[in-house]
């Protein structure tokens, strides 16, 4: 599985037989994208677009959409070549258990920091996750060296990313900080 940042809270993800574009800007060639925010339909047209609470399943993506307490952001979980990821946008606080264990295991979480920074949360909800992978978005410097002070590890900055099950660490989490892909 290969993930591009495109900025701000715009990713996407691809392997061989499908493209996930979560909050594109412009329509996309994307079979699936994932809105954050639930009822901003963007009038993309030929792909699946969700942006509500569900469970689905896309070209053999299973996908989990999970309505954000007192929000009208929505949480994301899939799964491509077999590594589970979470995108959590628009979270001011900590995850209720029920949330929690709707989301379950994740190796890679893509999270907001900004919004949960105000709310001194995201070291909570991280470990309340326990990713494999952390991959931050919205945040800006002093954020991001606060929040890997506080996972104990150091950012490695990099383009994109191509995970493999059998490469995601074991016993320690990394933070990847993604550039902004330039097309």
């Amino acid at each position: 599985m290969k993930i591009i940042y495109r900025g701000e809270s715009s990713f996407v993800f691809s392997n061989k037989k499908n493209i996930i574009a979560f909050n594109p800007f412009a329509p996309t060639d994307a079979n699936i994208v994932l809105l954050g925010q639930s009822g901003l339909d963007k009038g993309f047209s030929n792909t699946k677009v969700f942006s509500w609470p569900g469970e689905y399943e896309v070209s053999g993506v299973p996908i989990i959409a999970i309505k954000i307490p007192f929000s009208d952001n929505v949480i994301y979980k899939f799964a491509l070549d077999e590594i589970n990821v979470a995108v959590l946008d628009g979270l001011t606080d900590i995850l209720p258990d029920d949330i929690l264990e709707k989301i379950g295991d994740v190796d890679v979480l893509l999270i907001h920091i900004e919004s949960m920074e105000a709310a001194n949360k995201i070291h909570d909800v991280v470990e309340d996750i326990d990713p494999r992978v952390i991959i931050p978005f919205g945040y800006n410097e002093v954020d991001l060296a606060k929040s890997a002070k506080e996972f104990g590890c150091q950012a490695e900055e990099l383009d994109s990313i191509e995970l493999m099950r059998s490469t995601l660490p074991v016993e320690k989490e990394r933070l990847i900080v993604l550039k902004k892909a330039l097309s």
